[in-house]
């Protein structure tokens, strides 16, 4: 599966190049960037995720207002990813590979106070998944330090770590998330044998535990791979290959099991009020909404990041729609003659969606290259605050898509 070869890669520490993305995605129009793993702030105004769109992993958030971006964990050096955010706002929990081995790590939602949570440990140990308790006091994550993924708790202040699944190869755990009460944990568990050297699995469950490991039991079925649980109010969310790649809902004592219509897609996460849940469906992130069972995009990256400025130097960018004919887009890749080149110009788009063909030209300015587009096929409407812009990078026989998103303030 293209997805999960991505996020392996990803997540190994190696910087994505162009040509990279053109071999191992595929055909080119298929080749977006990924945004994964959503996480609901508290007050639900925003999700956090984690999305390669600038070529490694990082933490950003969307509005779930008015679906403007914004970076959290954003460093070239190291990837970011699993965002988990905290019930009290003050925190968003991230698995990353600052420092060496993959660690849990926390951070403002303003991206400072930057903080290792887990210590490393000897080899390639990973510590990943992370959830928090609702009262915000513990962390749970999984480890592999005993030599198979376990399900494991720590205090919020670093200490207290413990063990509360048991070491019994060749069952590996995932995805753990807290009831809403904090008297329980959900998890996903991989039906696997031992074959050889290594273990074969073949789907996985979901199963129930108390907090210090005690009262085990089995939620759902085997013969499908069920993972990635959410747990809130009205039940517990999960991905479930029973139908396809769907989101699936079932109540804590094992009744009510049903798929969720037209939620195709992975890592359901509850909203904080219960009616709604955001989910990673095709390369980008979703919100479905149990009120009138409508499904939104919240995050629609259609290709990796290339910086861009409208009006260029002009601020405040105030852009009248009786007033001005043309607007003015300058792609800030500090090598315009080059990038001239390198582009297909008859991709390239620009307006309030990005897909609006509103080119009128483009000439080299310095360093960069500035297009210039009709306003009347921009699709700008009174109160816009972004623009979007999108075109093709020929590489070699392949077209890469590029976009880039540049503030903008919209009035009659």
């Amino acid at each position: 599966m293209v997805l999960a070869a991505l996020v392996t890669f990803l997540l190994s520490g190696v910087v994505v190049s162009d040509a990279w993305m053109a071999v191992s995605l595929g055909s080119p129009q298929t080749a977006v960037p990924i945004s994964e793993r959503p996480s609901y702030a508290p007050d639900g105004s925003e999700v956090a995720f984690w999305t390669d769109w600038r070529g490694k992993s990082e933490i950003w958030a969307v509005s779930t207002v008015n679906g403007r971006l914004r970076p959290i964990v954003a460093d070239p050096n190291v990837n970011a990813s699993e965002p988990a955010w905290s019930p009290t706002g003050s925190w968003i929990a991230f698995k990353s590979n600052r420092g060496g081995n993959l660690n849990i790590w926390l951070v403002r939602p303003d991206g400072s106070g930057l903080t290792q949570l887990t210590q490393p440990t000897t080899g390639r140990t990973r510590y990943d998944q992370p959830t928090w308790s609702p009262d915000g006091a513990q962390i749970a994550f999984v480890s592999d330090r005993d030599g198979v993924g376990n399900v494991w708790v720590i205090n919020a202040n670093g200490s207290g770590l413990r063990r509360v699944t048991t070491p019994n190869p060749p069952r590996s755990r995932s995805h753990p998330d807290f009831s809403p009460d904090g008297s329980q944990i959900v998890f996903s568990e991989g039906i696997c044998s031992k074959v050889g050297a290594g273990h074969l699995c073949s789907g996985s469950r979901l199963l129930i535990m108390n907090t210090d490991g005690t009262g085990l039991r089995q939620l759902t079925t085997d013969g499908f791979s069920d993972t990635n649980p959410s747990w809130g109010g009205p039940g517990i969310l999960f991905q479930s290959t029973r139908a396809r790649l769907n989101i699936w809902m079932i109540q804590p004592d094992g009744s009510g099991l049903r798929a969720i219509p037209n939620a195709v897609g992975l890592s359901p996460t509850w909203s904080p009020d219960g009616t709604k849940f955001a989910f990673s469906g095709n390369y980008d992130i979703s919100e479905f909404n149990f009120l009138n069972g409508m499904i939104r995009p919240l995050v629609e990256l259609k290709g990796y990041f290339i910086p861009i400025d409208i009006m260029p130097g002009v601020s405040p960018k105030v852009i009248s729609l009786r007033e001005v004919a043309q607007i003015s887009v300058a792609l800030l890749s500090g090598a315009g003659a080059d990038l001239m080149q390198q582009l297909d110009l008859t991709s390239l788009t620009f307006g309030r969606a990005g897909d609006e063909r509103s080119l009128n030209s483009c000439a080299v300015a310095g360093v960069n290259l500035v297009c210039s587009f009709k306003m009347g096929m921009t699709g700008f409407r009174p109160g816009d605050t972004e623009g979007i812009l999108r075109v093709r990078k020929v590489v070699g026989d392949s077209r890469i898509p590029l976009e880039g998103r540049g503030t903008v303030q919209i009035v009659p």
